[in-house]
This record gives C-alpha cells, sequence and structure tokens, in this order.
C-alpha cells in the first residue's frame, strides 16, 4: 500500500526526504521501490528502509531550487518545506509515543488506612490489615495472583468484609476494587475505584 502510494508521487530518480516514525530523517535518490521496502543512495551509500517504518516523505524538486540559494538568505519556499518537515516530524513522534502508552493499574502499597478507621473495630482492623498484606506479600512472591490459585479471591473476601464495616474508607475501596480488577470483575472494580 505504502509501496504503491510512493511509486505514484516519487518515480525512480527522484531526489526523497523520507521521515521514519523514529524522527529520523533519510535524504537521497530513490533507486529501488519493492513490496516491502525502498532504496535511496546517498553520500553513504545506498540506504534500504522498510515501509512500515516510514511516517511521511518529501520529493524534492531541484528545478524549482533558485542556483545558489546557499549564499542567499532562505526563501519563502525553503520556509514552507522546513516547517512541513517539522511539523511531520512533530506528529510522528507523538504517532509513535500514543502507540507505545499503556494504562494499567498499580498495584497497592496495602499501608493500614489508621485515618479512615474509627471507633472500637480498630485494633481488630488493624490484625485483619496485617493478615491481608502477608496472604498478598506471599501470593505476590509465589507469583500466584491469578484468580485459579484461589488466593486472591481470599484477600478480596476479607476487605469486603472492612469496606462492610468501614464504608467511608476510600482506601479500603480502591483496594477492593483492585482485588477485583485480579478477579476479573472488571464493572465491580470500575464502580469501587469511582465511589472511592
Amino acid at each position: 500500500m505504502i509501496s504503491r502510494l510512493i511509486q505514484q508521487k516519487a518515480p525512480i530518480g527522484s531526489k526523497v526526504n523520507f521521515t521514519l516514525k523514529s524522527g529520523h530523517q533519510v535524504f537521497g535518490v530513490l533507486v529501488e521501490i519493492g513490496r516491502d521496502h525502498i532504496c535511496i543512495k546517498n553520500k553513504d551509500g545506498i540506504a534500504t528502509i522498510l515501509t512500515e517504518s516510514i511516517g511521511a516523505w518529501e520529493v524534492i524538486d531541484i528545478s524549482q531550487e533558485p542556483p545558489g540559494k546557499i549564499d542567499k538568505a532562505p526563501s519563502d519556499r525553503d520556509v514552507e518545506i522546513e516547517i512541513r518537515r517539522k511539523i511531520i516530524e512533530i506528529e510522528t513522534r507523538f504517532q509513535t509515543c500514543i502507540k507505545n502508552t499503556r494504562i494499567g493499574l498499580k498495584a497497592p502499597s496495602l499501608n493500614f488506612p489508621s485515618n479512615e478507621i474509627q471507633g472500637r473495630y480498630y485494633d481488630n482492623a488493624g490484625k485483619v490489615w496485617d493478615r491481608i498484606r502477608n496472604k498478598y506479600e506471599y501470593a505476590q512472591k509465589i507469583n500466584e495472583l491469578s484468580p485459579k490459585f484461589g488466593r486472591i479471591q481470599l484477600i478480596a473476601n476479607e476487605i469486603k468484609s472492612l469496606v462492610d464495616r468501614f464504608p467511608f474508607s476510600p482506601t479500603l475501596k480502591s483496594h477492593l476494587g483492585y482485588f477485583y480488577y485480579l478477579l476479573g470483575n472488571k464493572p465491580e472494580a470500575l464502580r469501587l475505584y469511582k465511589e472511592a
């Protein structure tokens, strides 16, 4: 697809400037167009570029360049070409970053929310919390955080009992949401995160 488009816009022998998705630029004379690659001849030799890595290209028309332009101030056309090149470079860099971005849940710290838990059940809640943290750290250590091992369900049940006793604790709800996420109950996890 890209090879066909390059072939239509830049025939063999054209001077071209390719901007790769990585942000690098390759300049030279187009000498070969394959199905999945192109070859460019420049001062360093022949460069082969895979078409999947090409972000943009520009055909340089030498006949329209004024003679001796190196000694003169840049023309409006030169400035426009440089602006386009920079825009393509910036857009390509952002598109690459967006493609490589992943959103995921951060594992909880499991610090006891002492400022959110008050009353006569404080001491008991602290003991339950220590038990929860120990179970989680052990499951993490032996790499059994998957629901198929049954450890996460037990932890989620214990946190749920704390949430039932302390319904105004956002920390407990967010921790419960994380464990529901691990269990695959994403709607309930999302609801708990929103409440938290």
